[in-house]
């Protein structure tokens, strides 16, 4: 987190920008989806630049539910 907004660092040591990203940050074997701006600073509570709508979390929802996957914990 910066000030108040949030970033998304890989394994690699990169930052997610411009771009969606699954993140299962709990660790439960379920991710959510978040979109990352050019700088990096994920976006919460608004529609992102393709259209899709994102929670107060950041999360992608659709008709106001979270969009989740399984992951593969390792």
């Amino acid at each position: 987190q910066t000030d108040s907004n949030w970033k998304y660092q890989n394994d690699d040591g990169t930052y997610t920008t411009g771009m969606w990203q699954w993140i299962d940050g709990n660790n439960d074997g379920v991710a959510e989806c978040y979109y990352f701006d050019a700088n990096g600073y994920m976006l919460a509570n608004t529609t992102t630049p393709d259209g899709y709508q994102v929670d107060g979390n950041g999360a992608w929802t659709e008709l106001g539910i979270v969009r989740t996957k399984a992951t593969t914990n390792t």
